[in-house]
């Protein structure tokens, strides 16, 4: 009897072991229990939701997986994430895998708030019993090209960039040498269309655009170029002077990615320009010459015509009538006699009459505004308040543009720099209308049209 219930336990212990053997070939998820060094090796890791661009930007969900072996989904209990600095949680899923040794996949979803490269904490999971980490591969996030504000970028031919993010204080920093020419781009990013784009002329200095780019209208739905670099134009420019100078000014009006407008100006970079640089000063000569040769060239007479001192003179007396008169009303004489002498006639005085108008428009609109603030009616008072408001914005313009100087050339030599000896140097045709930008001495900056340069006080008639 005992020998008969020895030999039964024994074909029992054969049967659960086989049994045991064949449910684990039936079922490799249960063939392996998962180490602390199994998960070691695992990583979640960011995946792109498209193909359309290998980066990762803010403000938006970020999808991070990883697949876990041999376990399946419902054997995986995951603690939801605390969130971090400028990192959001969003939430999670798990997936069983369709391979030969099962598994389950894991995604988990992030949201940055700001740029920058981010280790996240790892994930505490329960698996088969055991509490364990996942780690996270290192992420880097940029600014999502949608809530990214336009910038200028000024690129030069040596390599060296400067853009708007930095209020384009690289540019402090460089070095200019008299009589060097400077070449660079001006160019945009994070926009969909440039509005418009002007530039000061840069003094005592040669500056010449060389190329403008047609710009095309960036598509708003196609995300592969919402942060596209745009080239808008050429420039070359060349210091006259040493010392200290204002790097040329450049201001654009960009349609950002989100539809907004806005403006992006280069502000007045002060900058040192060092000793003259050795090279071939004739062509800087030229370079100044062209850049009056435009103004010069569109009003040339059928004939001959010498425009004396007299000339000039009677030319700023006219115009002297014209500033005083209502309005301008007497500028046809003015006009007359420009034609006559073969000069551009399409430039007219600013009429003082206008400051008039616009102090007695300040007071009746203040008369208005105060007498019907006592009757306090609130759309009357808004109507009357914004009625005072531009009465003295337009007597605000009517006093800057009566302080702009103006005045009538005699003729002479118009010179790069406060300096007779200068090379670079050009004609300045008698009876030209010109702006006075600075005094010098017995310098005078004048503009001629969009080109600048100093002449003697002597050859210019200011009028008052």
């Amino acid at each position: 009897m005992e020998k008969q219930r020895t030999k039964s336990g024994s074909k029992f212990s054969r049967r659960l072991l086989a049994a045991i053997v064949f449910v684990n070939f039936l079922n490799p998820l249960y063939a392996k229990i998962l180490t602390n060094s199994d998960f070691a090796k695992l990583r979640f890791v960011p995946v792109q939701s498209n193909n359309d661009t290998s980066d990762f930007f803010t403000n938006t969900d970020i999808r991070f997986e990883v697949e876990v072996p041999y376990v399946r989904p419902g054997e995986i209990d995951i603690s939801s994430p605390d969130d971090m600095d400028n990192v959001s949680f969003k939430t999670l899923k798990r997936t069983e895998l369709d391979s030969e040794n099962g598994g389950t996949k894991i995604e988990v979803w992030y949201s940055f708030s700001k740029k920058g490269s981010y280790n996240l904490q790892p994930l505490t999971v329960r698996v088969q019993g055991f509490k364990r980490t996942i780690a996270f591969a290192p992420i880097s996030v940029k600014t999502n090209p949608k809530d990214q504000d336009p910038i200028m970028i000024i690129e030069f031919s040596d390599g060296k960039v400067a853009t708007s993010e930095n209020g384009f204080a690289d540019i402090s920093l460089m070095e200019f040498k008299v009589g060097e020419k400077v070449t660079f781009d001006v160019l945009f990013q994070y926009g969909v269309q440039l509005i418009s784009f002007n530039w000061n002329l840069p003094k005592d200095s040669i500056f010449t655009q060389t190329k403008e780019y047609e710009i095309l209208e960036t598509k708003y739905k196609d995300k592969s170029k919402l942060d596209e670099i745009v080239p808008v134009s050429s420039f070359e420019w060349i210091p006259l002077m040493e010392g200290s100078a204002t790097f040329p000014v450049f201001s654009m009006t960009i349609t950002s990615n989100n539809g907004y407008k806005g403006e992006i100006k280069v502000p007045a970079i002060q900058i040192q320009v060092g000793e003259k640089a050795v090279e071939n000063t004739v062509r800087t000569v030229e370079l100044f010459n062209q850049a009056f040769e435009v103004n010069e060239v569109e009003h040339i007479p059928e004939e001959e015509i010498i425009v004396t001192l007299e000339d000039c003179q009677e030319l700023a007396e006219l115009r002297i009538n014209e500033r005083y008169s209502f309005f301008g009303l007497k500028k046809s004489k003015r006009i007359e006699k420009e034609l006559s002498l073969g000069l551009p006639a399409d430039s007219s005085e600013f009429s003082v009459s206008w400051i008039y108008f616009s102090i007695l428009f300040v007071v009746l609109s203040l008369c208005i505004f105060i007498f019907f603030l006592r009757k306090k009616r609130l759309f009357i008072n808004i109507i009357t308040t914004a009625l005072f408001i531009f009465a003295v914005i337009g007597l605000s313009v009517s006093i800057l543009e009566s302080k702009k100087q103006h005045g009538v050339s005699c003729g002479g030599q118009l010179f790069s720099i406060p300096d007779s000896l200068s090379e670079a140097k050009t004609e300045l045709k008698p009876g030209s209308y010109i702006e006075i930008k600075e005094f010098s001495g017995e310098w005078i900056y004048v503009l001629l049209g969009e080109s600048g340069g100093w002449c003697k006080k002597e050859d210019i008639i200011q009028i008052k």
